[in-house]
């Protein structure tokens, strides 16, 4: 049997090859009133349409995704895009300092249809957080999640 365990989850594949994954203390984003869980992970055969890959570039962000990206989606207007920074300090947490709207300059689609570049305004020291609601793959679909957010400390000269 393979195994892999990671701080509180672990998951194993039983003799028929199907994946279970179990978790303890279950963590923040844990659903429910008990400290444990167990799920069966079964594929459906499909590949789903998703973020792959987040890379900062000179001028903004390069953005790969698991499936073709349907050339009509993949605008300015499909993307939005905000900064923010928090105040360091001894206390738990802060709320988002000096949050600014971004523009979205450029959007460019590579050649294989499945990274698009996205130029924007940079400033280090800021959390970037980058919404794509409007992309689609080629059949159609949209991501399960629309949104992510890249910790930009520092910029390359």
């Amino acid at each position: 049997m393979n195994k892999f365990q990671s701080g509180n989850i672990r998951a194993e594949f039983d003799i028929h090859g199907q994946l279970w994954i179990g978790q303890t203390a279950r963590g923040w984003g844990a659903q429910g009133g008990k400290p444990f869980g167990l799920e069966k992970v079964v594929w459906d055969g499909t590949n789903p349409f998703e973020l792959l890959d987040i890379k900062l570039t000179k001028k903004g962000f390069k953005l790969t995704f698991t499936e073709a990206l349907n050339p009509e989606s993949v605008t300015a207007k499909s993307l939005s895009a905000q900064s923010w920074h928090y105040h360091y300090s001894s206390n738990y947490g802060s709320p988002k300092v000096d949050l600014t709207s971004l523009t979205i300059n450029k959007v460019t689609l590579s050649e294989d249809h499945k990274t698009i570049y996205v130029q924007m305004p940079l400033a280090s020291d800021k959390v970037i957080q980058i919404d794509f609601p409007g992309l689609r793959d080629v059949k159609g679909r949209s991501v399960s999640v629309e949104k992510v957010y890249y910790t930009l400390n520092q910029l390359r000269k």
